[in-house]
């Protein structure tokens, strides 16, 4: 009895013999016959199917399975190597956002944010400063007098 490839796999004879294996980083769906069914996994890029993929930079993702081009993350965010939606564009410390995947802005002079992710930049203490886009509590220094 015949059972068809299992998904991740290949083969494009007909009569007996094994499946393949895709190339790193692709997969292809259940019964497939061809290298090209090997399309690239959401997070990795390549220059045609049935190809290797490399992983999406961190500061990119790319969402969808295929060939193409890894997306930059916007602004003010990253994202960790192999990334594979915008909302893991996260903002960096020292920026702030409303949401994972939105652009993101650097925190204001005399405050700060020391953790990645949406959120608001924290006050710097009475009678401190910290320059723009601090990602520290430390960053808040004595101003001239104090």
């Amino acid at each position: 009895a015949c059972s068809s490839c299992d998904a991740g796999t290949y083969k494009p004879v007909t009569g007996a013999g094994s499946c393949e294996a895709c190339p790193s980083n692709t997969v292809a769906s259940e019964g497939s016959d061809a290298l090209i069914d090997c399309k690239c996994l959401a997070g990795y890029s390549g220059v045609s199917d049935g190809a290797a993929c490399s992983s999406c930079d961190a500061g990119e993702y790319k969402a969808a399975t295929g060939t193409g081009q890894c997306s930059t993350c916007p602004a003010g965010t990253s994202s960790a190597s192999g990334s594979d939606a915008l909302n893991s564009c996260k903002c960096l410390a020292g920026y702030s956002g409303v949401s994972d995947g939105a652009a993101c802005s650097s925190c204001d002079a005399g405050t700060y944010k020391p953790v990645t992710g949406a959120g608001s930049c924290e006050a710097c203490p009475s009678n401190t400063v910290a320059s723009e886009g601090s990602d520290a509590l430390i960053d808040c220094k004595c101003l001239a007098g104090y």
